[in-house]
């Protein structure tokens, strides 16, 4: 009921070209990663390096990494006195503060990557001008290092208990904001595809939207899932607003179709990007 609530107002966005930004509004001023998640929780900073670099659509680029240890130089790895015993982890709909040596700007970017497939890491670039995104994708090559810290106070655990298997997963993003949801796809299809899930009842139905069909992002593995997952457990609706700005993020999309679907807000997950 909820899927078919918010897919419907899915349509009457996508036809309306208010799915992502009110008519007339302007894109924000540019903020720094670093100020606009002053306030966010985060963990010490990792060491990794780069396994390759992907072209994903016209305007993004794929990064994988492999996790390596803890900055020992990090000043709260200082302040513990000890490196931390603990192995690198996140949960999926967080992202990561992405240092570059000799970069003064640190980026930030969402993990599209489910927590299963460490130590490996994947993120989502959008082509900008920032410094640490024209690094990804002009410099970056196999072998170079980075370094990482894990942060954002929003994110969602895959649900395996088995008297809640018929729970049904809604995800909305736009553009680049698919990344953090990437991320939670991966991790439900994975147990649902897994011998404890096969048995589940549990859906999930996703919302994209992009500026163009060439710009949604993971199409083909989408459809791959979705055609060896159950019939009926992932249901896909896309949108292709043809909107220079269509890839503001998940928050502005999850707020207004969460709100105008009837959704409490105590069910609705969102983070301002």
């Amino acid at each position: 009921m909820l899927a078919r609530r918010l897919s419907s107002r899915f349509a009457a966005a996508r036809h309306s070209r208010q799915l992502v930004t009110a008519p007339g509004s302007k894109r924000a001023a540019f903020t720094p990663h670093l100020e606009l998640t002053k306030h966010a929780d985060r963990d010490v900073q990792w060491t990794a390096k780069v396994i390759q670099r992907s072209s994903l659509t016209p305007s993004v680029v794929g990064l994988q990494l492999e996790v390596q240890e803890p900055c020992r130089d990090d000043p709260a790895v200082r302040a513990r006195g000890s490196l931390p015993q603990q192995a690198f982890s996140f949960r999926c709909g967080q992202w990561v503060d992405f240092s570059v040596p000799g970069l003064e700007e640190v980026g930030g970017y969402s993990i599209c990557s489910p927590p299963s497939q460490l130590p490996l890491l994947e993120l989502a670039v959008r082509r900008a001008e920032r410094q640490p995104a024209r690094w990804v994708r002009e410099s970056a090559t196999a072998g170079q290092a980075v370094a990482l810290r894990v942060g954002g106070n929003v994110w969602h655990s895959v649900d395996r208990d088995p008297h809640r298997s018929s729970r049904s997963l809604v995800l909305i993003g736009g553009g680049i904001g698919m990344s953090p949801l990437m991320a939670t796809l991966r991790e439900w299809a994975a147990w649902r595809l897994s011998p404890d899930g096969a048995a589940a009842s549990s859906t999930l139905t996703l919302l994209q939207s992009a500026a163009s069909e060439a710009e949604l992002v993971w199409r083909d593995e989408v459809t791959a899932l979705q055609a060896a997952l159950p019939d009926g457990a992932l249901g896909v609706h896309y949108s292709v607003t043809a909107e220079a700005d269509a890839d503001e993020g998940v928050a502005h999309v999850l707020g207004v179709l969460g709100r105008e679907a009837g959704v409490p807000a105590s069910r609705v997950r969102f983070e301002r990007w």
